[in-house]
């Protein structure tokens, strides 16, 4: 899929929709950070390139994109594999994207990065059911 389609579509979802695209999701939602460290809830150790997210979630890919203050697409954050859950209510209704940093000062560098261009925490959530 081009970044073009991509980026209509995301800007089409705007702040409170799903759009299903076959094996993939996007979504409107907020990126946090934690380094805490330990067993993620699949069984595997925390490391860079993994995240926190629903529970239906577990083992597919995340992708995370800026939301712009104008619900516009902004630039791609990162790639990460969904191999954590958590208990807070975002997390649980898909709402919030968890990522692993492995220290507090690279929670704050990726919390920064989220919040560049007036993004306030704001992000686009694209769940693709595929490996990391």
């Amino acid at each position: 899929m081009s970044s073009l389609l991509l980026s209509y579509i995301l800007a089409m979802t705007l702040a409170a929709s799903s759009v299903n695209l076959s094996s993939s999701m996007i979504l409107s939602g907020y990126a946090t950070a934690y380094c805490q460290c330990g067993v993620t809830a699949s069984g595997e150790y925390t490391r860079d390139g993994i995240c926190a997210g629903k529970d239906e979630w577990l083992g597919k890919t995340i992708i995370l994109y800026q939301r712009l203050p104008d619900n516009k697409i902004g630039e791609q954050i990162g790639i990460y594999e969904c191999l954590d859950t958590g208990g807070t209510p975002g997390l649980k209704e898909g709402r919030v994207i968890d990522v692993w940093c492995q220290d507090l000062d690279t929670c704050q560098e990726f919390m920064n990065l989220v919040y560049e261009d007036g993004c306030q925490g704001h992000v686009y959530i694209q769940v693709i059911d595929a490996d990391g």
